[in-house]
């Protein structure tokens, strides 16, 4: 029995380390640079990284930033965006180590980089919305909070990486383990921008219940809940109802 035992805490304890030591990979997926993209892309400076920044349907007051997943190709996305809003230019974010920015991801240093990204394009445009999707929206919404954000779209959001990182591995003490926690639930009362979070009824990557507590955190009139029903977390954005409530959610700008 005693033999047991010390098998099973050796287990316990060595799949802790391997947690803590392999966070970072589980977090973060940088994608591969592209180099023909149909878009045009810029390069901005942000402390001591350089971004790679997609530029998309170039020539309106109105510009959207965007800010993806944690493994998403950006140029794919940004077809689907135009379509919803054709009256903003948009500018979809590649994070540090990702898709040709330099750096290595960090909530700290991507953080950063979304208000060096926020005050280039205030420069060019009259108004900013974002858009945040699945690790994006603790970026899309930390940005809202720090900056003036007209409005503001949260597909797949969660309350907390580390909330949801804690669902996942309930046994072992995530807190003290994780380092970046992306704790959107702890600034969402601050939002005074309108909101639209939609959620994906059989997301199983970040179960609908974050996002749930993510919507009530944030204040009335402010935010509007709607879920997608049959959607997954990766197939949200096939969705008919999807685009219509995005558009819709724009369109309001023009």
């Amino acid at each position: 029995m005693l033999s047991g035992l010390a098998i099973a805490l050796a287990a316990y304890a060595g799949f802790g380390v391997v947690l803590y030591l392999a966070q970072d990979s589980l977090l973060y997926y940088p994608t591969a640079e592209r180099t023909d993209s149909r878009f045009e892309s810029l390069r901005l400076r942000s402390d001591d990284v350089s971004l790679k920044i997609w530029k998309a349907n170039p020539g309106h007051e109105q510009a959207i930033i965007y800010f993806g997943g944690n493994s998403e190709d950006l140029e794919p996305s940004l077809d689907s965006i135009n379509v919803i809003v054709p009256n903003h230019t948009v500018y979809a974010v590649n994070y540090r180590g990702y898709g040709g920015s330099t750096g290595k991801p960090s909530q700290s240093g991507i953080f950063k980089d979304a208000l060096n990204v926020y005050d280039y394009v205030k420069k060019q445009h009259l108004s900013i919305s974002a858009i945040g999707r699945s690790l994006g929206t603790g970026v899309a919404l930390y940005l809202a909070v720090e900056r003036k954000i007209d409005r503001l779209a949260l597909i797949t959001p969660y309350d907390s990486i580390l909330k949801v990182a804690e669902r996942q591995y309930p046994v072992y003490p995530i807190t003290i383990m994780l380092r970046d926690h992306y704790d959107s639930l702890s600034i969402a009362s601050k939002i005074r921008n309108p909101t639209l979070i939609l959620i994906a009824e059989r997301d199983r990557t970040i179960p609908p219940v974050h996002a749930e507590n993510l919507a009530r955190a944030i204040p009335s009139p402010w935010g509007t809940k709607i879920t997608i029903p049959r959607a997954k977390h990766n197939d949200i954005h096939d969705a008919e109802s999807y685009i219509r409530h995005l558009s819709d959610f724009f369109a309001t700008d023009d």
